[in-house]
This record gives structure tokens, C-alpha cells and sequence, in this order.
């Protein structure tokens, strides 16, 4: 839903009801996503996700660093991180979630140096992995399947 103008619906004043109608009404249209089947899955599928990231934490830690901390650390690292990324407004959490890595790294025993490069291998693989499966997507499914046609002439 779209928040309409203010001047059309009693001023600036009005802005934190507005807000509020709004939102309840975008989580209402959540209810699908809750049902239990829906959210097993999603709840999964980032499981799944945040594990292989976390392995993959590891393995760079593996190759830069000379004892690097245990498995276990690398999940804490992974899920710490992702969840500050819910704490910046720009997308994919960049400079909070990156700074939240660098630091924990950092906690852990690397050197700055080592935890700037395991952040930046990790951030660089994690956002660019879905943007090469995005791009292959686009060139493997023909656009004209799932665009709209136009019956005007």
C-alpha cells in the first residue's frame, strides 16, 4: 500500500497514525507467510543458508589465519553479523554488518588486517554469489514467459 500524501490527509500531524494503519495492514497480508508449512521452510532454508556461510567463514579463516578460531566461532561470527545487517538502512546491512565482522574478528584473535580481508572475501562471495545466480537466471528463462503481454496494438 502506498501512504497517501500528507496535505491530502490532515498534515504532518497525523503521520504516526498513518504509519501505524499502515503497517498493520502490510502485516496482515503476511498471514500466508505464517502458517506453519511456509514458515518451517523459510526458517530452513536460512538455517541451511547462515550454515554454509558459516562454513564458508571458516574455510577463508582456514587460509589466512595461522590457528584459526573453531567451527563453532565462525557461527557465531556469520549470525552475528547477519543480524546486525538488520540494524543499517542500506541494503544487504554494508558497513554495519561489515564492521560487526570486523570487530568480532577481531575479538577472536586475528589480526586487523586478517579479519579486513576474511570480511571483505565474505562479503564479496555472499553478495555475489546471488547475483551470479540472478544473472544466470535471466539468461537461461526467456524474459517473454513471465512478462505481460499487451493486447494493445
Amino acid at each position: 500500500h502506498r501512504l497517501p500524501a500528507a496535505s491530502g490527509n490532515g498534515g504532518w500531524r497525523n503521520l504516526p497514525q498513518r504509519l501505524m494503519r499502515q503497517s498493520l495492514l502490510a502485516l496482515l497480508h503476511l498471514g500466508p507467510l505464517l502458517r506453519p508449512w511456509p514458515m518451517a521452510l523459510g526458517i530452513g532454508l536460512a538455517l541451511v543458508s547462515w550454515l554454509l556461510e558459516s562454513s564458508l567463514l571458516y574455510g577463508i579463516w582456514q587460509v589466512i589465519a595461522d590457528q584459526p578460531p573453531a567451527p563453532m566461532a565462525a557461527v557465531m561470527v556469520r549470525v552475528a553479523m547477519g543480524l546486525s545487517g538488520f540494524l543499517s538502512l542500506l541494503p544487504a546491512g554494508l558497513g554495519v554488518t561489515d564492521g560487526a565482522g570486523v570487530g568480532l574478528l577481531l575479538l577472536y584473535g586475528l589480526s586487523p588486517r586478517q579479519a579486513f580481508v576474511a570480511t571483505a572475501l565474505l562479503r564479496l562471495l555472499l553478495i555475489g554469489y546471488p547475483l551470479l545466480l540472478g544473472w544466470l537466471a535471466c539468461l537461461l528463462v526467456p524474459p517473454y514467459r513471465y512478462a505481460r503481454r499487451s493486447t494493445r496494438v
